[in-house]
């Protein structure tokens, strides 16, 4: 079993407050009929921007920043993968094919089991997160 580590708001704001707004390369630029790299992350509504800020074999993270309003389409992330996501600001609500719904808001975070089919849904606000998966997706 795993131990948890909970940060404040602060301590996330510092450890990112040095990410570039736009960092040349490694840039995902989403709109719906986009997939997120090799992943099924179907963007039916808004726009996402998002980049790497850690990728090894056992863990990639990635830093995502959505616009009001934009759905996720459902998706899991595969066999091995459980995903880990913060709500840096903003909110989004994570619903499951169960019928359980979650509501992230700032400095909430949640983690996702592997094959857990899931879509996202974000607030009236732009919203930004925080998402790893471990190990990584792919395998590396």
């Amino acid at each position: 079993m795993g131990v948890m580590c909970r940060r404040t708001k602060e301590e996330i704001q510092q450890l990112i407050e040095n990410l570039p707004k736009e960092p040349e390369g490694l840039i995902l630029m989403q709109k719906p009929g986009d997939f997120h790299g090799v992943l099924d992350w179907e963007v039916t509504k808004g726009r996402m921007i998002s980049f790497p800020i850690f990728d090894n074999t056992n863990c990639e993270i990635f830093h995502t920043r959505f616009s009001p309003g934009t759905i996720i389409n459902w998706h899991s992330h595969g066999e091995l993968s459980d995903e880990i996501i913060i709500c840096l600001s903003g909110s989004l609500n994570v619903i499951f094919d169960t019928g359980q719904e979650f509501i992230l808001k700032e400095s909430n975070y949640m983690i996702i089991e592997k094959k857990i089919n899931h879509m996202a849904i974000i607030s009236d606000k732009p919203t930004e997160i925080i998402a790893m998966t471990i190990p990584k997706e792919n395998g590396g």
